[in-house]
């Protein structure tokens, strides 16, 4: 063999090798790898060509015909399935929306979708066939460049001008690129048909193509990648060190491309290139873009492998995310971050407090709260908010605060493993739980400055962006441990999928591989400000009004639908018919004997591993193909319409569709029609002579109801027989026309048929002509509804004629309202948790009891269960095992009392037992006492969470009617007093009421009355007493005093109104009440004045043991901007002797944020030294009993003295109350207290005095 020069030879040789290991060791490459179009279901046949049509089916072209691709299997197309298809071998395909064009032996043919025949274009030689975007055919014949516009072909260029033409390119504005026999790349411009360009290429040419960007990029015999820029031919330096055999261009700037080492995709924007699919031999052949950029590799074995190729893509945003955030920042000024919380609903933040966009494009403000720094949401309907100081969770449905924990100025948010969270400060991290903090590292000199994390709790990997690069941590038995992932300034994070992380390095976004340790995409633009600058969606980030997104080809087989991909049906005696590109609805001669529907997915020619099943519209029941089945057979289907459903078992509500076959209706024969038309003539003629004139108004205005009403309508005649439906009547119940003329009207339930309701309707037609009401009924395939029905029996014949009447049934569809108001009625009347009727049923439920009763049945019993110590579950298990548990009481409850009695939870851990007349009557009270020593017996008995056998005691109150009451409130009141007695007595035991239990008075329910309108109006007043440092010689705080001031200037003292609202339950709402105005008042001295200390405020003991109390206080100072330094809570010991454990963890609570605790009346309740010790109290305040008498009573000075000495030694402050007269300063201030308060000093001032008495001469001088 003669070789002109070296380099051709050695191109010679190596192609010569490569061809020859491919053939040895093809067969075993990508043998792990899952194949799609196998080589065998293309009968062995090596495919030239491939494309995808609008249906998403595959057109393979070979040297032995033609092929299409389903998803699931190959079908050679033939001219019994293709009508007019004249090829035996093909070369190329070509698809657009209506045709497939094809480059076969026989010359161009068009296969038209619609009518699914072919056509011969033309029988020219064809190469390089190409579509213009006016679906006009262009193609080369011998050197010519020929153009098809759909009626003729002709010739483009003449030969003088251009010469032979190997390659061709369209370009836009009427100009293209050529390549000629001599090599020359020439710009040409059709219209003028003039040369604009000529570069003169110095190497044969593999491929010439465009990219959506206008690129021009040739390959040439070299395989190295060219481009031109500015008229001349540049080779790619990116690539040039790169063999590119064979590369295809996607509309973002990628370039695929394979050579000897695999396949590659290139990013021309930040110029990199990553590898697909590495390969140790010469495996592959061909590379396509599918319709949705999925990548295609065809293996020198035959075989097309859809192969993952991940890309960053860039799009325009959405309109409707567009329209969102542009309402968003119109409302919100200086937005400072956004969020996305569900598809359209947008949560954004400034300096002025929180705002919600919601669906229907309006934005307002959620929250008031100021300086808000950072904004997370958990995918639970809960908001997590910080600002310098506090960490607050926040509801969005009831627009709350439900937590807050002291941490400054947090930087990043990120969910943790179930209720946990993980926060994070420039130096410190925090794991944050249920009501309490955790730091887990401190500053960390290697790790540097955090500035955002990421928990994935798929691999279980904290991700931390920080000063000296990206950290990964992992939690062992507790312990953390860190590694260094890559260096850099690492300011953000934002998960992807599995291995993938979009970070900001050095102020420039990026994508990393944290497998690989590699950047895969880099955007060239700074961003400084990450979060203000850009916001989050699941998989992809908007930035500058552009979507970049994350896109992986397994997103594409793993998201591919459900079609139906042929149908072929035979008739008597005749071959089947095959319909290739089946609509929705099909319809078929009366002859079809038998059906055969094709159903595909694209899964690969391989995967056996799928199941698929069907069903008739009409019927509920789906039907299976059978595994690695797809193929459904149908046999004498009778004429009519036949709706069928297909779905992948696997993916039943994603992966679906369904077909409409049309059976048309046998013909008659010619005599046949010929009798029945003479017979209907003749019919027609009688009725028309006889009947229809007379009734032709009346007909025509019948038939206009029937047609043009929305409502359903039947007309029945005298025998109540049905004559007349519309064809609403049709579409509501299901049923035909024909199946219910000369039938009663009926009415069904699940039951069957409910002839009693029937009767009735009838009756009353008979007597009043009219009825009308709202019943429920079944549909023909056994669906209930409800509709909305009146009948009217009307007389169609003059009053002077015999009566012949009719029945006219009208109604309307109302089951969505009716079961709408079910379902509000069930969620308005049970409780979430244990499903058993709430507080508003059972109320319900002793109302009716109380009408039933009488002479037979006059009384009954009501039960108030309280659960003993059940803040200690939700304490140490938390609140989900809490409801757990609740739901567990409600289970045992029901399942082992009586069936007739009402079970109900009233809220809390209270639950409520009625034991209804019928049951109760005739019983003693010993009966009322066995029920109550069974719920004890059954809440004893052992209940299991989380592999933990507990057991909870409970306290009963029981009521009887009438004798405790005889209404509901009453009732109810008798049995909770009852129950607080049983508390009182020591719990876990029951109580009947007995009305020494209360002394409830005419008066007392007056002065409750008044007291709780008072509370309601805010008559209640703070006036403040100011506490005295002897030493310092000025005041040092005042305590807050509630006054309730009357219309005749009376004062009502705290004396008489606050043992009221502790009883009755207003002491909660009062203190609020309080507190809210101590903090606005705060406020305005905070601008005003240095009080010099803190305002102390009265906490009660029901108050404080309540959960909600932190956040209540939290959400009063968040709202009035004060510190909780500002504050001391006064608590008086029984607080904390009724569960020592509860008010150690709400003390600690109230400490982080910032108040201080005081003991008040220390001395006269049930003191404990080790509980000094154990609660972190700041001050001791001496109760007034041991001053009034300090100067007269030894006893009093002593327990003074040792009071004092005591507080020195636990290191607590010492304030004593009641001090009145300067003997009482001196002998306090000589035993060591130096903090006095009392009218000696001042007397509680109203507010608007204390600056005068901080601002007027000191009364006391020291001694």
């Amino acid at each position: 063999m003669v070789c002109k020069n070296r380099s051709e030879y050695y191109r010679f040789t190596l192609r010569f090798f490569t061809l020859l290991y491919l053939f040895f060791f093809s067969f075993q490459l990508f043998a792990q790898i899952p194949k799609t179009i196998s080589f065998s279901s293309l009968d062995n046949q090596f495919s030239s060509d491939i494309a995808q049509d609008a249906r998403g089916d595959f057109w393979l072209t070979t040297q032995s015909g033609l092929y299409r691709f389903d998803g699931l299997d190959s079908q050679k197309i033939s001219s019994e399935t293709v009508k007019g298809l004249r090829g035996y071998k093909f070369k190329d395909v070509l698809v657009n929306k209506n045709n497939i064009w094809l480059n076969s032996d026989a010359g161009i043919e068009l296969i038209d979708i619609q009518s699914q025949t072919s056509q011969l274009v033309t029988s020219q030689i064809a190469e390089q066939l190409h579509l213009d975007k006016n679906n006009r055919l262009w193609y080369i014949h011998l050197g010519k460049l020929k153009k098809y516009d759909g009626k003729q072909v002709s010739s483009i260029l003449p030969s003088s001008a251009v010469g032979k033409v190997i390659h061709f390119l369209l370009l836009a504005e009427q100009k293209m690129w050529i390549i000629n026999q001599k090599n020359q790349l020439i710009l040409f411009d059709l219209p003028t048909k003039k040369i604009i360009n000529t570069i003169q290429l110095t190497q044969a040419t593999l491929a010439l193509k465009q990219n959506s960007q206008g690129t021009i990029w040739l390959l040439n015999n070299d395989f190295k990648l060219q481009f031109i820029q500015q008229g001349s031919l540049l080779d790619y330096q990116p690539l040039k060190n790169e063999f590119i055999f064979r590369f295809a261009t996607s509309t973002d700037g990628y370039i695929y491309f394979y050579n000897q080492k695999g396949a590659f995709i290139h990013d021309t924007y930040s110029q990199t290139t990553r590898i697909i699919q590495e390969t140790d031999k010469h495996s592959l052949r061909n590379i396509y873009l599918d319709r949705k950029k999925g990548l295609w590799l065809q293996l020198q074995n035959g075989d097309w492998l859809n192969s993952s190729s991940s890309v960053v893509r860039k799009y325009n945003v959405d309109e409707s995310i567009k329209v969102s955030l542009d309402t968003l920042r119109s409302k919100v000024p200086n937005l400072e971050q956004v969020i996305n919380i569900n598809k359209q609903n947008w949560l954004g933040i400034n300096s002025t407090g929180l705002y919600l966009k919601t669906n229907n494009h309006d934005a307002f403000q959620l929250s008031d709260m100021q300086n808000i720094k950072t904004i997370y949401y958990d995918n639970a309907e809960l908001l997590w908010l910080s600002d310098d100081i506090f960490l607050y969770s926040f509801d969005l449905l009831t627009k709350k605060i439900i937590d807050t924990f002291s941490i400054k100025n947090i930087k990043a948010i990120t969910s943790f493993n179930n209720d946990y969270l993980l926060t994070a400060t420039h130096k410190r991290l925090y794991l944050i739980a249920p009501h309490h903090k955790k730091v887990i590292i401190k500053k960390n000199e290697n790790m540097g400055l955090i500035y955002d994390i990421f928990y994935d709790q798929n691999i279980e990997t904290l991700w931390l962006a920080t000063q000296t690069g990206l950290w990964q941590a992992k939690q062992n038995n507790q312990l953390w441990s860190f590694k260094h992932i890559t260096p850099g300034k690492i300011t953000y994070i934002h998960n992807v999928k599995s291995e993938y992380l979009w970070l900001i390095k050095n102020d420039i976004l990026t994508l990393f591989n944290s497998d690989t340790k590699e950047f895969i995409y880099h955007n060239p633009i700074q961003i400084s400000s990450p979060r203000n600058q850009l916001i989050k969606l699941k998989n992809t980030l908007i930035f500058n009004h552009e979507m970049i997104a994350f896109e992986d080809n397994k997103i594409h087989t793993s998201n591919s639908t459900l079609k139906v991909s042929s149908l072929s049906y035979n008739k008597e005696n005749k071959k089947n018919k095959v319909v290739l590109f089946p609509s929705q609805k099909i319809y078929l001669p009366s002859t079809t004997k038998t059906i055969y529907i094709k159903i595909s997915e694209q899964l690969g020619t391989l995967n056996k591993n799928f199941s698929f099943e069907y069903r008739f519209l009409s019927q509920p029941d789906w039907f299976p193909l059978g595994k690695g089945s797809s193929t459904l057979t149908l046999s004498q289907l009778p004429s009519g319409i036949h709706v069928i459903q297909f779905r992948n078992v696997k993916y039943p509500l994603k992966k679906h569709t369904e077909l409409s076959l049309v059976i048309a209706t046998p013909p008659l024969s010619n005599w046949w029609y010929l009798i029945i038309l003479i017979v209907l003539f003749g019919f027609g003629f009688c009725i028309f002579k006889f009947n229809v004139q007379p009734k032709q108004k009346q007909d025509t205005l019948t038939l206009a109801l029937l047609k043009q009403t929305k409502e359903a309508i039947w007309i029945a005649n005298h025998d109540f027989e049905i004559k007349q439906v519309n064809k609403i009547f049709t579409q509501i119940t299901g049923f035909d026309e024909q199946e219910v003329i000369n039938k009663n009207p009926t009415i069904y339930s699940s039951k069957g048929r409910n002839k009693k309701l029937e009767q009735l309707i009838q009756q009353e037609l008979v007597d009043n002509e009219y009825w009308s009401g709202e019943v429920w009924s079944c549909r023909k395939n056994g669906e209930e509804y409800s509709l909305d029905l009146s009948i009217t029996k009307v007389n169609k014949n003059k009053k002077n004629q015999a009566p012949n009447y009719q029945y006219v049934g009208m109604f309307s569809d109302i089951t969505i309202r009716k079961r709408n108001e079910r379902e509000l009625r069930l969620l308005a009347t049970r409780d979430p948790i244990t499903q058993l009727p709430n507080r508003t049923l059972f109320i319900e439920h002793l109302e009716k009891a109380i009408h039933s009763c009488n002479e037979t049945f006059p009384t009954f019993a009501l039960l108030f269960i309280d659960l003993d110590n059940f803040h200690k579950i939700n304490d140490s298990l938390g609140h989900t095992q809490g409801d757990l548990f609740l739901k567990q009481i409600g289970l045992r409850l029901k399942s082992n009392l009586e069936k007739g009695f009402t079970i109900a939870r009233l809220g809390g851990d209270e639950f409520a037992v009625l034991i209804p007349p019928y049951l109760y009557s005739g019983m003693t009270l010993f009966y009322a006492k066995r029920v109550a020593d069974n719920i004890l017996s059954l809440c004893k008995s052992p209940f299991t969470l989380e592999g933990i056998d507990i057991s909870i005691t409970t306290s009963i109150g029981i009521s009887r009617y009438p004798d405790n009451g005889i209404n509901c409130e009453m009732l109810m009141r008798s049995a909770d007093t009852a129950l607080v007695h049983a508390k009182q007595n020591g719990k876990n035991s029951f109580q009947f009421y007995d009305k020494s239990q209360t002394q409830t008075t005419p008066e007392l329910l007056s002065k409750e009355y008044k007291l709780s309108q008072g509370i309601e109006n805010e008559e209640l007043i703070l006036f403040y007493q100011a506490k005295y440092d002897t030493s310092l010689n000025r005041v040092v705080g005042f305590e807050a005093l509630a006054r309730w001031p009357q219309v005749d200037g009376t004062m009502i003292s705290p004396g008489e109104f606050i043992p009221i609202a502790e009883s009755n339950g207003m002491i909660v709402t009062l203190t609020l009440n309080l507190f809210k105005q101590a903090c606005k008042q705060l406020q305005f001295w905070k601008q005003h004045i240095d009080i010099n200390g803190r305002i102390a405020i009265n906490l009660s003991a029901k108050h404080f043991q309540k959960i909600d109390l932190v956040k209540d206080l939290t959400h009063c100072l968040a709202s009035f901007n004060i510190s909780g330094r500002a504050i001391e809570l006064e608590i008086t010991e029984s607080a904390m002797m009724d569960n020592p454990d509860f008010a150690l963890k709400q003390m600690l609570k109230l400490k982080e944020l910032g108040f201080s605790i005081a003991l008040d009346d220390f001395g006269t309740g049930h003191s404990s030294l080790s509980y000094l010790k154990k609660f972190p109290i700041d001050k001791l305040k001496i109760d007034r009993s041991f001053i009034l008498d300090i100067t007269t009573s030894e006893q009093d000075r002593n327990i003074t003295s040792t009071i004092i000495q005591l507080a020195k030694y636990l290191n607590i402050e010492v304030v004593a109350e009641g001090v009145e007269t300067k003997e009482q300063v001196y002998l306090l201030h000589i035993m060591g207290c130096k903090v006095i308060q009392g009218y000696y000093f001042s007397r509680p001032i109203p507010a608007d005095k204390v600056i005068n008495l901080i601002n007027q001469p000191t009364k006391i001088q020291s001694s």
